[in-house]
């Protein structure tokens, strides 16, 4: 009878601590679940930083200039010579000559580079913080969404825009792209930055 009751205690402490260990396996896995998740978010973080913030297209004589420098993309506007660009015949979407304004620092290197990439669907612009123009028909397209921008590249038009006319550069017609969700609303701090980009 004793020895029965040795033999209970002992299995119940067997259990118990079989119970306890698989307490502590539960929490561990939930801490490294955590980390892995938090570092997933990180990551994520680290891959949305590193994505282009701005880009700019200049529709002109039938080529299509792409920049990923602001001032490189005034400079065209404005109509004047753009020193350092790699050309890509037949590149655009009819079949237009494409060619990429390139900095000093940018023809060092050539591959990487992020407006290339946004041209080519290569990569997306950043969620956050996102600045862009497309120069075309006269008119400037503003953005402050790369979905949006993107969509315009490919329909050639936007069906949610503020237009002013007559208050860009030079005069020209200005037209701020928005998504349905924007459209009631006046894009104040998307006027403020172009104001400021273009020092009107």
């Amino acid at each position: 009878m004793l020895a029965n009751k040795s033999r209970m205690t002992l299995a119940a402490v067997a259990l118990l601590g079989l119970g306890l260990t698989g307490c502590a396996t539960t929490e561990q896995g939930a801490a490294k679940g955590d980390a892995k998740t938090e570092m997933t978010k990180a990551a994520a973080a680290d891959v949305q930083a590193a994505l282009p913030q701005q880009y700019f297209e200049a529709h002109k004589d039938g080529r299509i200039w792409v920049f990923g420098d602001a001032e490189l993309y005034k400079t065209a506007v404005a109509g004047k010579e753009v020193p350092l660009a790699l050309t890509r015949i037949g590149a655009g979407p009819k079949r237009e000559t494409v060619v990429f304004g390139l900095t000093k620092a940018e023809s060092k290197k050539v591959a990487g580079l992020g407006q290339v990439a946004l041209f080519e669907g290569k990569t997306e612009g950043a969620a956050e913080g996102f600045y862009g123009e497309v120069f075309k028909d006269g008119r400037h397209y503003v953005f402050d969404s790369w979905k949006e921008l993107k969509a315009f590249r490919q329909a050639g038009e936007a069906p949610y825009v503020f237009t002013y006319v007559g208050a860009g550069p030079k005069r020209a017609t200005v037209a701020y792209v928005r998504s349905k969700a924007q459209s009631k609303t006046v894009p104040t701090e998307l006027i403020a930055k172009f104001r400021q980009f273009h020092a009107l």
